[in-house]
């Protein structure tokens, strides 16, 4: 295995934990915030909150065009080819034109806000749509950082921005509604905590990109160039992004002609949970981009299945645990979260979790994979794949088994879109898909899940039996995954030294390793003395 790709591996284990760390501590203090909120304004002035920000979200889809996956890419090339000049160009065309259209966007939904308010019946919320207009503006800036400090290899600074961003709006929230501003001091919480990011995160970058900046600065700065670079490398991105928020749409319009209330509530409880789900897959996935971008700067495609098989174990390792985790303690997780009355809920979480079973096969990662290469016309198959499926089956199974019908249709269209994607990977980049060795992982999973089957209601409290069953699943875990050898001892290290360079995990990693070292040990002394016996 050449350094070039040791690195890569490094520097992908190294900043899919931090995404990870940021997206899971981020998410967990935004989901506090919304229970608090929720329960400081109660029900009436909560949906007013809920329905003033509708469309400053929805025309935020509006002012991507790809840009932050064109950043991604294109500063990490340009980063590896230390092309110093081109890069500090390259970021700051994107920046200006995110801020530019941010502007616009937000001046459209001041505007907008009283037709909107009148056309979904609630005049009285328009003060409030135009005041969260302002969002729009330091959102995209916010964005735009995060992205480019993937980008630059700086993962750390991306989750430490998303981290705060969660932080300040938590802490700005509850003070402004507890001081009696209500619905208004809930959207300045959400103003407050993109403002102050924002300018944190524009200051690091600045300060980072320092030493970057040409002393004679003599090129041309080309913004047209720029930009055209961007958006045609960005633009089938972007339609991917928009077709993808359409589906939630769609999918709530089928649902509210063929299930009930309870159905609805039910599985809005469950999609909740999942939202914040994939705000953390999502984060970490993203690396995968620049991952298969430094490939293609380095000019080593030919190294793309070495690293796409680490990356396929990589993630099953730590993917199917998590989603075993949650599809047994479903019930448990909705009781603790929402209360009693949710009885549906459980169940269609489970099998909303069942789409992440398929990662391993190559959902989520392909589609990353293919724009890191450069190859986004492939990812908008895929997604127009998944689209297509789901636009037809979605009525068909809804009106048949109502809200199960319409995520067994959500199921399928990604399976389909997914071993779609494996097709192309494997004709067009010689992609080699080890199903023998991620086997072993689903059934680590599922066998390390016994336990908790045996003992699942043993404990009287629910959070009690939520940790207690972690605890004990991980244990089991650790305990078996490394009899499947799935990563080898050099694919260990480099992952091991990766996160040991992230500083957090040092105090951990050793145990664990002597830990591992002891089991495989013990369970090859076993394996023998059986053998003899036999």
């Amino acid at each position: 295995m050449t350094n070039e790709l040791t690195k890569i591996i490094e520097g992908s284990a190294r900043g899919g934990f931090f995404l990870l760390l940021g997206a899971v501590f981020s998410t967990v203090i935004l989901a506090a915030n919304s229970m608090i909120i929720g329960r400081f304004l109660g029900p009436d002035l909560y949906g007013q909150y809920a329905l003033s920000l509708i469309l400053s979200q929805l025309l935020f889809l509006f002012s991507g065009f790809g840009i932050n996956q064109g950043l991604i890419k294109f500063v990490t090339d340009l980063y590896l080819k230390d092309e110093k000049e081109n890069l500090v160009k390259i970021i700051r065309s994107g920046i200006i034109f995110r801020i530019i259209i941010g502007a616009a966007i937000s001046l459209v939904a001041f505007y907008l806000a009283v037709p909107f308010s009148l056309v979904i019946g609630r005049p009285d919320i328009a003060p409030y749509i135009q005041l969260s207009s302002l969002i729009l503006v330091f959102q995209v800036i916010y964005s735009i950082t995060t992205a480019i400090f993937i980008g630059l290899d700086m993962a750390e600074h991306n989750a430490l921005v998303k981290i705060l961003f969660s932080i300040v709006k938590f802490m700005a929230s509850i003070y402004l509604i507890l001081i009696g501003l209500r619905v208004i001091g809930a959207i300045l919480g959400s103003i407050i905590g993109y403002l102050i990011v924002s300018v944190i995160g524009i200051s690091i970058l600045l300060f980072k990109l320092k030493n970057l900046f040409p002393r004679n600065n003599s090129g041309k700065f080309d913004f047209t160039r720029n930009m055209r670079t961007l958006i045609d490398f960005g633009m089938p991105l972007y339609m991917s992004t928009l077709l993808t928020g359409f589906m939630p749409l769609y999918q709530n319009f089928i649902l509210a002609i063929f299930a009930t209330n309870v159905e609805l509530g039910n599985f809005k409880a469950a999609i909740n949970f999942i939202t914040a789900i994939n705000m953390i897959f999502a984060s970490t996935a993203i690396i995968f981009l620049q991952s298969f971008s430094k490939l293609s700067s380095l000019n080593i495609r030919n190294k793309i299945n070495p690293l796409f098989k680490i990356i396929s174990k990589y993630t099953a390792t730590l993917t199917l645990p998590i989603i075993m985790l949650i599809i047994l303690f479903s019930k448990e997780i909705i009781k603790i979260i929402y209360g009693p009355y949710y009885q549906s809920a459980p169940l269609y979480l489970s099998l909303l979790c069942f789409v992440y079973l398929f990662v391993p096969l190559g959902y989520i990662i392909l589609f990353n994979i293919f724009n890191g290469l450069g190859e986004t016309k492939l990812s908008l198959e895929v997604t127009l794949i998944n689209f297509t499926l789901f636009l037809f089956l979605g009525p068909l199974l809804a009106k048949l088994y109502s809200v199960i019908g319409m995520t067994v249709a959500f199921l399928i269209s990604n399976l389909a879109s997914t071993l779609f994607a494996r097709l192309i990977a494997k004709r067009k980049f010689k992609l080699q898909f080890e199903i023998r060795e991620l086997s072993k992982v689903y059934f680590v999973a599922i066998l390390s899940s016994i336990p908790l089957m045996l003992f699942h209601s043993t404990f009287a409290s629910n959070i009690f039996n939520v940790v207690i069953g972690i605890l004990l699943y991980f244990f089991v875990y650790v305990t078996l995954i490394p009899l499947t050898k799935i990563l080898n001892k050099f694919e260990f290290k480099i992952i091991a030294n990766a996160l040991r360079g992230a500083g957090l995990l040092a105090l951990l990693i050793k145990p664990i390793i002597a830990y591992q070292r002891k089991i495989l040990s013990i369970s090859s002394f076993v394996f023998q003395l059986i053998r003899k016996n036999l």
